[in-house]
């Protein structure tokens, strides 16, 4: 997979490191030149000093045969700006920005952009640990009302059926890890100790859920 990643911040070095261990062809481009540093010296791709949103820049790092970019700036209106070229220009396949303003994701999902904010996901982490433990949000749909979550296997649900814990249109098992490996669910599938299982729910039945599941504040008094 090619990679342009357009910040070479904290986060776009840290993901750029990532990416370049897992054997993927990554470019990072960044304004300033001295944050190059921050790959390292193990980085086996390339850095790029330009703009994040100038197209003589972005052909540079090779963004007109990207799999994949990803505008991870301090700046959202850069951000925003890189994605639109990247995506209405260059036609790359997929497009990621990274958005501090949390009031603006909505905005700009239902523009098609595939924005993703720091400051929701860790509100919603930390909301989640400290009101409801004992799952973890994946995703928010952008409808806001449909999540993905994770549940690490409770008493009530091991040596049950997956299908033991679908209610249709309101909740359903949709993945699960075991022993490290993850399998799509089926509905015969039955949980064992220390499973994770994800699950796709609607908002406002996760209440609901956990009393079900056992799981965080909403378990059951035994």
């Amino acid at each position: 997979m090619y990679v342009v990643i357009a910040g070479c911040g904290r986060v776009g070095s840290q993901f750029a490191r990532l990416l370049d261990q897992e054997g993927h062809e990554v470019v990072v481009i960044d304004s300033d030149r001295t944050s190059e540093r921050r790959l390292g010296s193990g980085f086996g791709g390339e850095f790029i000093v330009g703009n994040a949103f100038d197209t003589d820049d972005l052909m540079r790092a090779g963004i007109e045969q990207a799999d994949v970019f990803c505008a991870l700036t301090n700046l959202d209106n850069t951000n925003i700006m890189a994605c639109q070229v990247a995506k209405r220009i260059f036609n790359v396949p997929e497009v990621i920005g990274r958005l501090y303003n949390p009031e603006r994701l909505s905005t700009y999902q239902k523009l098609g952009l595939n924005m993703v904010c720091g400051t929701s996901l860790i509100a919603t982490e930390l909301k989640n640990r400290v009101v409801t433990p004992g799952y973890d949000t994946v995703e928010v749909l952008p409808s806001g009302d449909t999540e993905v979550i994770v549940v690490k296997a409770t008493p009530k649900m091991v040596g049950k059926r997956l299908a033991d814990f679908t209610l249709p249109k309101e909740y359903l098992p949709i993945a699960l890890i075991h022993e490290g490996e993850g399998e799509v669910a089926s509905p015969d599938d039955v949980i064992q100790e220390n499973d994770y299982v994800y699950f796709s729910i609607r908002s406002v039945k996760i209440p609901e859920f956990l009393r079900r599941v056992g799981a965080g504040s909403g378990r059951e008094k035994p």
